[in-house]
C-alpha cells in the first residue's frame, strides 16, 4: 500500500518497476492535481492486476480533458482486481468512458464520486445490475436524476450504503426516496448530507422506515428539517425500529 498527497506523483509512478505489487493506490488533498498527473496514474492502473482500491481525490476536483477520460476507462476496463474507486473530477466530455466501466464491472462493488459528472450517469449506478454495493456521491443531481436513482432502488439486492450529498434534493426527491427505500431490501445506511430536505421528505423517510427491516443509520446533517420532523422522529423511535444511529446535526 502507498500513501502519499505530495508532489513527486510523476517520479513514483516512473520509479515503480514491479506494479504487480501494488495493492491500493490513494492520491488525496493534493493540490497541483493536473490532467497530467492523472495520465501518470493510468499505466499504474492498468498494470497492476493486483490493485485492489484507487483513491484519486485531489483537494479540489479537476477538469478532465476527454482524452484523460477515456484513458481512465481503459484502464479501468484493463484492471480486473480493482473493487474499490474513488473520483474527484469534473467532467464532461469523455466521461461516459469512465461512467461505462463503472456501471459495466460487477468487480467494482464501492464507487465514491465526488466533482461534477452528467446526473444521468451516475444515477445508472443505483441499478442492480450495476452490482454496487457501496456508493458515495458528491455531486449535483437533477429532479429528474433523483428520480432515476429511486428507480433504480426498486429491487436492488445488492446496494447496502447509499451517500448522496451536496445533491440539491428537496423534499420532493427525499419523497421520491422513500417510496423506494422499502425494496433496497439490504440498504442499511442512508446519507443525505448537505441538501436541501424539510420536515415533509424527512417524514416521509421515516414512514417508509417502519416498513424496512435492515436500515441502522441515517444521516440528514445539513438540510432543513425542523420541529416537526423531529417530533416525527421521536414517534418513530419511542416504538420498534431498526434505526441506531441519525444524524440531524445544522439543521433548523
Amino acid at each position: 500500500s502507498v500513501h502519499f498527497g505530495e508532489v513527486g506523483l510523476a517520479t513514483f509512478a516512473k520509479a515503480l518497476q514491479e506494479p504487480h505489487v501494488l495493492k491500493k493506490l490513494c492520491v488525496v488533498n493534493l493540490t497541483s492535481w493536473s490532467n497530467e498527473m492523472a495520465m501518470h496514474c493510468v499505466p499504474l492502473i492498468a498494470q497492476a492486476p493486483g490493485l485492489t482500491e484507487l483513491h484519486l481525490m485531489p483537494h479540489n476536483p479537476v477538469h478532465y480533458s476527454s482524452e484523460a477520460c477515456t484513458a481512465l476507462g481503459q484502464a479501468l476496463y484493463a484492471n480486473s482486481s480493482l473493487h474499490t474507486l474513488a473520483l474527484g473530477l469534473i467532467a464532461e466530455d469523455g466521461v461516459q468512458d469512465v461512467a461505462q466501466e463503472l456501471f459495466l464491472k460487477p468487480t467494482i462493488s464501492t464507487v465514491k464520486l465526488r466533482g461534477c459528472f452528467p446526473a444521468e450517469e451516475v444515477a445508472g449506478l443505483v441499478h442492480g445490475n450495476a452490482f454496487k454495493r457501496c456508493i458515495h456521491l458528491q455531486t449535483p443531481l437533477t429532479k429528474t436524476a433523483v428520480e432515476q436513482v429511486a428507480s433504480n432502488m426498486l429491487d436492488n439486492t445488492f446496494l447496502q450504503e447509499l451517500c448522496l450529498q451536496s445533491a440539491t434534493i428537496d423534499s420532493d426527491g427525499a419523497v421520491s426516496l422513500a417510496q423506494s427505500l422499502p425494496s433496497a431490501l439490504r440498504l442499511h445506511t442512508l446519507l443525505l448530507p448537505d441538501n436541501r430536505i424539510e420536515d415533509e421528505g424527512f417524514q416521509a423517510l421515516l414512514t417508509a422506515l417502519q416498513h424496512h427491516d435492515t436500515l441502522t443509520h441515517l444521516s440528514l446533517c445539513s438540510n432543513a428539517v425542523g420541529d416537526l420532523g423531529a417530533g416525527a422522529l421521536a414517534a418513530v423511535l419511542s416504538g420498534p425500529c431498526t434505526l441506531q444511529r441519525v444524524d440531524l446535526s445544522h439543521n433548523h
